[in-house]
């Protein structure tokens, strides 16, 4: 599946592949972006689901915002999941997460097989968040001190789960009963990347030479990013590991100064 869309405004578009791509929506302004330079998502892909915020327009500005789904598979159709105001969206299985615009603290998970609402929260400076197929939803925020806040919440519980590894509330990600975080040590002089189970139990770690970008996770496949040495380069790693083989992710050598 491909999924494209415009840095100022521009198109939304999504296909199988052997397929021609279709167009699915139009945006009038910029992707939403959080208070403190955490990108939220207005698009997400889950199999053959794409989510999205798709937007009418009057004289170039938004008149209304509706969260939308759509199946892209040949008997597939579309769901309108919230009308107007919400923004930002993560999908995983039969659920997909959106924010409330007016107020970001807000964050609503909605199941698409009851249609309605499975639950929401209130999470003040949302840096990041992170979608499982059960509903599990992982959200990073702004902490007041040196450290970001990763809590996990669920349909059955709403008091939200600190995960004490993770300290970087925009690098996360969950699948599996998983997450995939960065963490710094009070004496660390590098991050690290760090594989946890729900009970914040270590199962992989690799330590970082290089400042991290991004991670994700994928039942036993974890990708990340970090900075390269040259100005604007990125380094993509992809790692697969197994319950036996516990610390198999490579570490990238540190710059030369």
């Amino acid at each position: 599946m491909v999924v494209r869309k415009g840095r100022s405004g521009g198109t939304v578009w999504g296909g199988l592949t052997g397929r021609r791509p279709v167009l699915l929506g139009r945006y009038c302004s910029p992707p939403a972006r959080g208070t403190y330079g955490g990108a939220l998502a207005e698009v997400a892909v889950s199999d053959t689901r794409v989510a999205f915020v798709r937007e009418t327009c009057s004289a170039g500005k938004p008149v209304e915002r509706r969260v939308t789904v759509r199946d892209l598979s040949p008997d597939g159709d579309e769901e309108i999941v919230a009308p107007t105001k919400y923004t930002a969206v993560d999908l995983a299985g039969d659920f997909v997460a959106y924010h409330d615009a007016t107020d970001p603290a807000l964050i609503f998970v909605h199941s698409l097989k009851t249609q309605a609402i499975a639950y929401g929260i209130s999470q003040e400076d949302v840096l990041g968040t992170d979608l499982q197929g059960d509903g599990t939803l992982l959200v990073g925020s702004l902490f007041p001190s040196s450290e970001d806040d990763v809590l996990r919440y669920s349909w059955g519980d709403q008091r939200g789960r600190r995960s004490d590894k993770c300290t970087s509330g925009d690098q996360i990600a969950i699948d599996s009963d998983r997450i995939a975080c960065i963490g710094w040590g009070y004496a660390d002089r590098y991050p690290s990347l760090y594989v946890v189970d729900l009970r914040g139990k270590a199962q992989a770690q690799v330590t970082l030479r290089r400042d991290p970008v991004e991670v994700d996770i994928r039942g036993p496949r974890v990708a990340y990013a970090t900075r390269g040495c040259s100005k604007g380069e990125t380094k993509l790693w992809l790692v697969v590991f197994t319950k036996k083989k516990r610390l198999p992710l490579p570490a990238a050598s540190a710059c030369r100064r």
